[in-house]
């Protein structure tokens, strides 16, 4: 990989001594940022657990303004390298007052002196809107002048790119391939990789899956770490390739070793679930949290779901919410609601219903189904949120539009009720129907109910028997009791009693009040059962205890004949 050859050690360890001992996450993390390799990574990510773990409470101030001083003063002396850092940390920390104008500057002075990494960091800022403006055609013409001063992969990777789609230029094809062919031929294997990629996945050129295939191996045999995690990717998950876990582990190890991030993630989770490797937790974490630190919110996910579950460790859920709070403070969505689960059951973590609807609500606003979902279910019963249909409604059909079977039974219950929308008992059973498809118990009792009533479908007791079933074989006491009471009264099926009281009494134990009263009855009548009374006004009065009207009336009925 063709680079700038520059000894940023000085800068380094200059930076380093002010956030050494520093009790703010934020001014380590800035560190392991700022630098491609870190010359104290390990002791900063070290220094960021020993925080996340002791939750050091601090009165210090941060050490970033320090930074900021020491990199102007040194800027201030014309010193190429400071206005490079200068910027890069100014466009990283943009809740400085004028972050990108700063920025800029100092990266401009930087390029001026002759660091062209200057050069190509204000044009990737142009080019992904990352402090300007989006800015295609500036972000190609700083490319240009970066690679004017020094050609190296990374530049002539993004120019290339850019004449190949035509952005920010007029497109020219093959001014893009030569510009790689001749660094590709001249050693460059970063650059082999970059373009094996591209020819495999048609980017801009004609896809070429066995020509870019040899491009990545040849790569992976020179040692680019690019391509090694590429194709150790393409072993680990059969990638137009067999599947061979060993492989896609020999080659992340390698690519994690020269500090790639991603394979370090990978090899990570690779540990943890055994596969090419023997099984090692220890391993895995480590892997896991160095990718990390050094800002994959991904990484951070899975070791809260390596605590929470358990995996090769023993469950810990305090654990699992530090890290799944690390994620979330790192942008990652998936961590939202994992969270705001924790908060809800008070599991490893205070019970908090007003943080859990806050994360659930940021979930829910990244697409997340389940968040969604569980947002309009507690505004439709008002459970930690005000009472409003309105807000149920749309979150809750947004939810089962993304599929949630959950969400599918609930805005069919919303169509059969006429909540927030005009009633259709049709459009009821369809969303009954998706969420049964999906095995959901609920959806099968519906859809069961459906067809035993004639709600919005033909009356079939065929089809209702057959969806009460899988939902009776899935714990639904409703789907329980209606079978009960076909067997009772011989609809679709032949009246068999005592059958009834079996599927009645399955209901009954689940604590279903109309189960429970009509067992009672049937133990008083002598239904299916011989008749006892005692067992008849136990579950009559279970019944009752949960307001069941037929129930209490029955009791009140047994206390005038006893009077």
């Amino acid at each position: 990989m063709a680079t700038l050859q520059i000894d940023d050690s000085e800068i380094d360890h200059a930076i380093w001594n002010l956030v050494e001992g520093s009790h703010h996450v934020d001014d380590l993390e800035s560190y392991l940022n700022l630098f491609a390799s870190p010359l104290h990574d390990s002791r900063a990510c070290a220094a960021i657990d020993k925080i996340l773990h002791n939750s050091i409470s601090t009165s210090e101030s941060s050490k970033l303004p320090e930074v900021i001083s020491l990199l102007e003063s040194w800027a201030a002396q014309n010193n190429p390298k400071a206005n490079f850092y200068l910027g890069k940390f100014l466009r990283q920390n943009q809740s400085y007052s004028d972050g990108w104008s700063r920025a800029l500057k100092a990266y401009s002075l930087a390029g001026l002196n002759g660091d062209s990494r200057a050069y190509h960091n204000i044009a990737a800022a142009y080019q992904n809107g990352w402090g300007p403006e989006l800015d295609l055609t500036k972000a190609f013409e700083y490319y240009e002048k970066a690679y004017q001063a020094f050609p190296d992969s990374l530049t002539t990777w993004a120019l290339a790119r850019m004449y190949i789609h035509g952005s920010g230029v007029e497109r020219d094809i093959q001014k893009g391939i030569s510009l790689l062919i001749a660094e590709i031929e001249a050693g460059d294997y970063h650059l082999q990789a970059l373009w094996g990629s591209m020819l495999r996945n048609g980017d801009g050129v004609p896809v070429n899956r066995e020509e870019g295939w040899q491009h990545l191996l040849n790569a992976c045999e020179h040692g680019n770490e690019y391509a090694q995690r590429t194709v150790g990717y393409c072993y680990e998950y059969g990638y137009s390739v067999d599947k061979d876990s060993k492989r896609a582990f020999a080659l992340y190890k390698l690519a994690a070793e020269q500090g790639s991030h991603d394979a370090q993630e990978s090899l990570g989770g690779l540990y943890l679930m055994g596969e090419g490797v023997k099984k090692d937790g220890a391993e895995g974490i480590k892997w896991l949290k160095i990718a990390a630190f050094n800002g994959s919110g991904d990484a951070a996910n899975k070791l809260g779901i390596t605590y929470l579950k358990g995996i090769d460790s023993i469950p810990n859920a305090s654990e699992a919410a530090i890290w799944f709070q690390y994620a979330v403070d790192k942008g990652n969505p998936y961590a939202l609601w994992r969270l705001a689960d924790l908060y809800d059951e008070g599991n490893g973590v205070p019970l908090n219903p007003e943080k859990s609807n806050e994360l659930h609500l940021r979930a829910a606003k990244n697409g997340h189904a389940e968040s969604q979902f569980k947002i309009g279910l507690r505004h439709w019963l008002g459970e930690n949120l005000p009472k409003d249909l309105h807000q149920a409604h749309k979150w809750i059909s947004v939810s089962a539009l993304q599929g949630f079977s959950r969400a599918q039974v609930a805005l069919g219950d919303f169509y059969a009720q006429g909540l927030e929308c005009e009633k259709s008992i049709d459009k009821a059973f369809d969303w009954f129907k998706r969420a049964a498809f999906q095995g959901d118990v609920l959806g099968m009792e519906r859809l069961g109910y459906a067809y035993l009533f004639g709600r919005g479908v033909e009356i079939d007791y065929a089809e209702a028997i057959n969806w009460l079933l899988q939902s009776a074989e899935r714990g639904s006491p409703d789907a329980n009791f209606y079978i009960g009471e076909m067997l009772r009264r011989g609809v679709g099926v032949q009246k068999d009693a005592a059958k009834a009281s079996s599927w009645m009494l399955a209901s009954a134990e689940s604590d279903y009040a109309p189960a429970q009263y009509e067992l009672g009855k049937m133990y008083a009548d002598g239904e299916g059962l011989e008749i006892n009374l005692e067992e008849a006004k136990k579950w009559i009065q279970k019944a009752a205890d949960q307001d069941n009207e037929d129930a209490k009336k029955w009791l009140l009925e047994q206390l005038k004949i006893v009077n």
